[in-house]
């Protein structure tokens, strides 16, 4: 029996016996239904929901392993409700969607709609594929190291493979485990929003299960078609590129940041002599640590920084003291920037996807064609590659790379400013949408703001994207750049 517990949430909360974590269920098939119950740390009153669904880790097989997926529903709370709820699908890729139910319960989002989050498989608390050290003993200094070093992930690897069949991770089985959750919820039609990597997915679950979306929207595409990491130096170039004109554009920033490509260009060639070493103080335990900044992780700490808008504001002025010899700000600016997109990422999963779907798709002449002009050169691509060697990969579709073509309403956002998803993808994504809208906005990887709220309410209360006024989108502009006072 298929239990409707979208429109049933309080007989979903009194089912706690079946929540026995899959104790006595046959073993022929997983639960088709999800039992939700109040989230511990939620207000009673708050109409938030916690839950699981077992899956098949081998769909296709049907057999072995089952995985729990973790999923929490934040229920409408508006007196206008509408059936269809919206899904949202995190970034990474090996990013976990739940985390973001803390904001999202204050959204206007849940004034008409249920939010549906959902631990991709590999992520948050379904299956997780982290990669740590065996006894972790994380300095400051580690925050600054490669992301991708071949003997951790070797590590890694053999603990994971205990725990999944590390072939299994891939996005086209993902948002097929997504449309079971869809269905065992009792949704017909759902609105997808995602971000980064999830636009991915969400592209992906429209190819798979296009019947059951009602319109999506995607925010700094990452289409099929984008092979990670191949595109990351070109995206961080052409991005510090835009950083620099704005900086010549006009005699305040002149003023401000003068010749700052130059040096720039200086503060790199004298990193590559000669690395810097300095103390910096850690927040958490207020003792001083030695870090060493060398060219390489200057630059990957820098494209870190292009990620926002409000760290992206920070970068000439960050320039110009490294220039001077001070790289104290950039240094506490990049750990903290670092450590939290790390904390917040399942690099196994990462390495699934990425391994199994991208990186056997680059060629060659790609990586000497799409890194050659940058700053950032081959290093990130050739390590991902290293460790994707070595790392199991799924199956995914000869054609996988081909553009999306669907009909499903769709709103997409690109940001000038964006180093990895910037408008070039948003443009090429468009471009097989029969029935899409591409908005270009003065922003980077992260999209916020009234006339960006205004857009996406507007097409969720439409649902579509015809005649959708983006007048408010003239009158956006980027923050000023800091100044050292």
């Amino acid at each position: 029996m298929l239990l409707n517990l979208a429109k049933r949430p309080v007989l979903a909360a009194l089912l706690l016996l079946a929540t026995a974590l899959g104790r006595g269920l046959p073993a022929q098939e997983p639960p088709a239904q999800i039992v939700l119950q109040p989230c511990k740390a939620a207000p009673a009153d708050s109409k938030i929901f916690c839950g699981s669904l077992l899956v098949w880790e081998d769909r296709e097989r049907k057999a072995g392993r089952r995985i729990r997926l973790y999923i929490i529903v934040l229920k409408a709370i508006g007196k206008k409700l509408r059936p269809d709820p919206i899904f949202v699908l995190a970034g990474g890729p090996g990013q976990a969607a739940t985390p973001f139910a803390k904001s999202l319960a204050k959204s206007w989002l849940r004034n008409e709609r249920d939010i549906v989050l959902v631990d991709q498989r590999g992520t948050g608390k379904s299956n997780p594929l982290h990669v740590r050290p065996e006894n972790p003993s994380v300095k400051l200094q580690d925050h600054l190291r490669p992301l991708f070093e071949p003997e951790l992930f070797r590590k890694a690897m053999t603990r994971l493979e205990k725990i999944a069949d590390l072939r299994q991770y891939t996005t086209p089985i993902a948002m097929d485990d997504l449309d079971q959750v869809r269905e065992a919820l009792g949704y017909d039609k759902i609105n997808l929003i995602g971000s980064s990597y999830g636009t991915r997915c969400a592209l992906i679950y429209m190819r798979r299960h296009e019947a059951h979306v009602r319109c999506a929207i995607l925010k700094g595409v990452a289409p099929p078609s984008f092979r990670n990491p191949l595109y990351h130096a070109w995206g961080a170039q052409q991005a510090l590129d835009r950083i620099f004109a704005d900086c010549a554009a006009t005699a305040e920033r002149r003023k401000a940041f003068p010749e700052l490509r130059t040096k720039f260009e200086e503060v790199l060639q004298r990193l590559e002599k000669k690395s810097v070493k300095l103390e910096l103080v850690r927040e958490s335990t207020k003792k001083a640590e030695e870090i060493e900044i060398t060219r390489a992780n200057f630059l990957s700490g820098l494209r870190t920084l292009l990620y926002t808008m409000q760290t992206n504001r920070q970068i000439p002025r960050l320039i110009m003291l490294a220039h001077a010899g001070k790289f104290r700000a950039f240094a506490t600016w990049a750990i903290r920037r670092n450590a939290g997109l790390g904390g917040s990422l399942a690099l196994g999963m990462l390495m699934c996807v990425t391994g199994s779907e991208d990186i056997p798709r680059i060629k060659e002449e790609d990586i000497a064609q799409e890194c050659g002009n940058s700053y950032w050169g081959e290093a990130r691509v050739r390590s991902q590659m290293a460790v994707a060697a070595f790392w199991p990969k799924g199956k995914v579709a000869a054609n996988y790379g081909k553009p999306v073509k669907v009909a499903t309403p769709t709103l997409i956002f690109s940001g000038i400013y964006d180093p990895v998803t910037p408008p070039r993808w948003g443009s090429a994504t468009a471009k097989h949408l029969e029935n899409s809208l591409h908005v270009i906005v003065p922003q980077a990887h992260d999209y916020h703001g009234p006339c960006l709220e205004a857009l996406q309410k507007a097409f969720l209360d439409k649902g579509s994207a015809k005649d959708l006024d983006t007048s408010c989108v003239k009158t956006m502009k980027a923050p000023k750049y800091e100044v050292d006072r």
